[in-house]
């Protein structure tokens, strides 16, 4: 039984836990337990395998591992970008100006949502998401290619489209 085992093995001090045992071979009685306990939980691995390969079928991995890897893009390139920010904003127009930018972002949020729900209505809906993924993707790499350090206004571009990337793509696969 592993639970009296268990609590035998709690019970005794662990300067004689830590010992090295006896070379006397163990009882019959805990090789015979160890091993059950060993094949019931092989037993429940190897149910767990079967059920996954039903639950899996192989038309479903490839679309699944293609959109995880997606997701896992878009959530690390956002982590990056929202660490990237604050520290942007603060070198270009100062902290005091945070406030601001989160007005900003907010307003530029709400209308990119609005416009975006629009372009929904459209015959051809599909292209929407690809379009709005585009614009962020070229809108991040011209304020990349521009020394933010030299505008103000380039450190409030980069928090408002930081913010509304974070809203609306990465709020998109949820």
């Amino acid at each position: 039984d592993t639970t009296s085992e268990d609590s035998d093995d709690v019970n005794t001090p662990l300067t004689s836990r830590l010992s090295p045992r006896s070379s006397s071979p163990p009882s019959s009685s805990s090789s015979s337990s160890g091993s059950a306990t060993t094949r019931a939980r092989h037993a429940t691995f190897a149910r767990l395998r079967a059920s996954l390969r039903r639950t899996a079928r192989s038309d479903h991995v490839l679309p699944s591992v293609y959109l995880g890897s997606i997701l896992a893009l878009h959530l690390s390139c956002f982590w990056l970008l929202d660490s990237l920010k604050d520290p942007i904003l603060t070198l270009t127009s100062g902290i005091e100006n945070q406030p601001k930018a989160k007005m900003l972002s907010i307003l530029f949020t709400v209308c990119t949502t609005v416009l975006y729900n629009m372009y929904l209505q459209a015959p051809n809906r599909g292209l929407v998401l690809h379009y709005l993924l585009y614009s962020y993707a070229l809108s991040f790499l011209l304020l990349s290619l521009l020394n933010p350090s030299t505008s103000a206004l380039l450190g409030f571009l980069n928090f408002v489209l930081t913010e509304s990337y974070g809203s609306l793509i990465t709020a998109h696969f949820w």
